[in-house]
């Protein structure tokens, strides 16, 4: 899934950032929480004044609406230190690209698109001022004035936290925890993605902070508690939070777990979660679809696994626990489409790997949805 990759850059950024702190090195009491709110002063203003716009930390997460050249484009931007992540969208584009770079203290910035989503490298050389970001768009050699501005009409704001820790035996690393979690603004979607996000212990917590450094020290007990076993080996686990739309008021909210805390093989899941800003609903599969039950997306799901894979129908039965396969619970919207995802276990065994199933919105999957849905997605 495409948006995962923007993900994933990130998670190696945090990594790096929070490595680079020696002071982590062989001491859990030193473990390093960082958090920053998404401020924007008087939203509606179109000055670019420091005063209008304050972020007093390294790392933050804004969403910015306009145009290149005559092309209606937005963007999701996500920083931590100089590094930063930019998830692009526009109109004349069929899928989101991803950015990154280093932005400098005066805001300017050189992105180059990464190379396995676009054929061509696609540039943007641009200034974060106030809450504007302005530059140029370079894309098969052609120039777009680009403009953007941080905008949060139709969608959410966020506060980010972002907490690493780790152990060393000299060079090699024995442990290591990583979370970074977005925290909307709106109560009622925090208090949802909160109870997901965080074990049933950590959410006595007082904050997020708190929170964080509770799921870590209950973690490092059981790793200790297992270096008194023969098959004792490095522990690991990510617990990251993404935003995968935020527009139109919707929100698809990601929360990507991995480990490994020994055993066979590690383990990882990868939950979503939309929200209707409107009412702050948290929607089912059966909000969205017209009828999720309809023939239509089990045979969708099962023609697109059977070519992604490029099996037979024999080798499907023999893969999949049970047939058909419906649409299940974690289920996704981006800028150009729908789709589904499956844990490990949920459909097949470990081994066959993770199954995610990605439709554009064409007008015969539009038609599938709930009416009141679709209208806003078009």
């Amino acid at each position: 899934m495409k948006q995962i990759t923007a993900l994933l850059v990130l998670v190696g950024i945090l990594t790096f950032s929070a490595c680079k702190d020696e002071d982590n090195t062989n001491n859990t009491d030193s473990n390093k929480t960082t958090d920053t709110n998404t401020v924007v002063v008087n939203p509606d203003s179109d000055t670019d004044t420091d005063a209008d716009t304050k972020r007093d930390s390294d790392s933050f997460y804004i969403h910015l609406n306009g145009t290149a050249g005559a092309t209606e484009a937005g963007a999701d931007m996500f920083k931590q230190d100089d590094n930063i992540v930019l998830v692009y969208y526009a109109d004349n584009e069929k899928e989101n690209i991803t950015f990154t770079g280093k932005m400098r203290k005066d805001g300017k910035m050189n992105l180059k698109s990464i190379k396995s989503e676009v054929k061509k490298p696609v540039t943007i050389d641009a200034t974060l001022k106030g809450k504007k970001l302005s530059g140029t768009l370079t894309s098969a050699g052609k120039d777009s004035p680009l403009e953007l501005k941080e905008n949060y009409k139709n969608s959410e704001k966020f506060k980010s936290f972002n907490f690493f820790d780790e152990l060393k035996d000299g060079d090699e690393q024995k442990y290591f925890m990583q979370m970074v979690y977005f925290q909307p603004e709106n109560k009622t979607i925090a208090d949802t993605i909160y109870k997901h996000y965080f074990t049933e212990e950590a959410q006595s917590a007082k904050n997020v902070d708190e929170a964080m450094k509770l799921d870590n020290e209950s973690f490092l007990s059981y790793y200790k508690e297992a270096q008194n076993d023969e098959m004792y080996m490095g522990w690991n686990r990510n617990i990251i939070s993404d935003i995968v739309y935020n527009d139109k008021s919707f929100l698809c909210y990601a929360i990507h777990w991995d480990e490994f805390s020994g055993g066979a093989h590690p383990n990882y899941s990868s939950s979503f979660y939309i929200f209707d800003l409107k009412t702050s609903k948290l929607l089912k599969t059966a909000d969205i679809l017209a009828n999720k039950d309809d023939k239509f997306w089990s045979d969708l799901i099962y023609n697109t696994l059977k070519t992604d894979r490029e099996i037979s129908d024999e080798e499907m039965a023999d893969t999949y626990f049970e047939l058909p396969i419906k649409p299940g619970e974690s289920i996704y919207i981006t800028n150009y489409g729908i789709g589904f995802s499956y844990s490990p276990y949920e459909i097949a065994p470990y081994v066959s790997g993770p199954d995610d199933v990605f439709f554009p919105f064409t007008k015969e999957i539009l038609g599938k949805l709930k009416p009141e849905i679709a209208n806003r997605l078009k």
